[in-house]
C-alpha cells in the first residue's frame, strides 16, 4: 500500500494472487494534496489492477488522524466516480481513539 503499487500490480497478476492495491496516502507528507490525489487516480484509472479478476484498486492507507474533511471528501468522491473501494485506518491505538472523539467523529459521519 505504500510504494512501487504499479510493479506490485505486476508481480501480482504474474503470480495469479489475488489483492487489492492502491498507494498509501496521508495528507501533506511529502507531497502535496493535489498531487497526490492525481497519481493515485492515474494508478486506479491505468488498467494495470484490472487485468485481470482478483485484482482491485483502492484509494488506501488513508489515516483519519492525519486527512483533513476537505481530503476525505475529495477522496471518497474519487472512490465513488472510479467505482473503487477506500481502506481507512481509524482507531489503531488510544491516542487516535481520544481524537476521535474530539474532533473526528463528526467529519466521518457527514461523509461515510
Amino acid at each position: 500500500m505504500y510504494i512501487h503499487m504499479d510493479e506490485v500490480a505486476r508481480v501480482v497478476d504474474e503470480t495469479g494472487m489475488r489483492a487489492v492495491l492502491g498507494y498509501g496516502m496521508i495528507e501533506g507528507l511529502n507531497e502535496e494534496p493535489d498531487v497526490k490525489l492525481k497519481s493515485r487516480e492515474v494508478f486506479v484509472k491505468n488498467g494495470t489492477v484490472l487485468e485481470r479478476e482478483g485484482l482491485r484498486p483502492c484509494m488506501p492507507r488513508i489515516s483519519a488522524a492525519s486527512c483533513s474533511r476537505e481530503f476525505l471528501t475529495r477522496v471518497k468522491e474519487m472512490a465513488e466516480r472510479d467505482g473503487c473501494r477506500i481502506h481507512i485506518h481509524v482507531l489503531e491505538n488510544d491516542d487516535e481513539l481520544q481524537l476521535m472523539k474530539k474532533s473526528l467523529w463528526h467529519v466521518l459521519q457527514s461523509i461515510y
